[in-house]
């Protein structure tokens, strides 16, 4: 186990990580179109209608498996699965955040709804 001390060594270097990227790592305000509980109450119609919206909450999972990563977000009283493909965003996008994620932190995604194979 990591010391409190590497922790947060690495957590300054992912910080100026996004700061070289020109990403303000601490928005005072991030897109949010609706609360994940709705996101979830309402899938079936948002995943139709196909339009982008934002999400946020605080990532509480993260696995990746090479060009995708899946995240699970809670606001304090719903959780949402997202998932964020590399062929969907830019690659240099897509690996800056691979690199700098962690759980715990609080993020916004934004993209439209569909369920996945699995």
């Amino acid at each position: 186990m990591a010391s409190l001390e590497e922790l947060r060594k690495t957590r300054i270097q992912k910080l100026e990580l996004l700061k070289k990227a020109g990403i303000n790592p601490y928005p005072t305000k991030v897109p949010r179109d609706f609360c994940l509980a709705d996101a979830r109450n309402n899938f079936v119609e948002y995943e139709k209608n196909g339009k982008n919206v934002s999400l946020a909450g605080r990532i509480m999972t993260i696995r990746g498996q090479g060009a995708i990563l899946f995240m699970v977000l809670d606001d304090g009283k719903s959780n949402f699965q997202a998932v964020i493909k590399k062929d969907v965003m830019e690659p240099k996008n897509f690996d800056l955040l691979n690199q700098v994620i962690d759980i715990g932190d609080i993020i916004s995604v934004t993209g439209t709804f569909f369920t996945t194979n699995r």
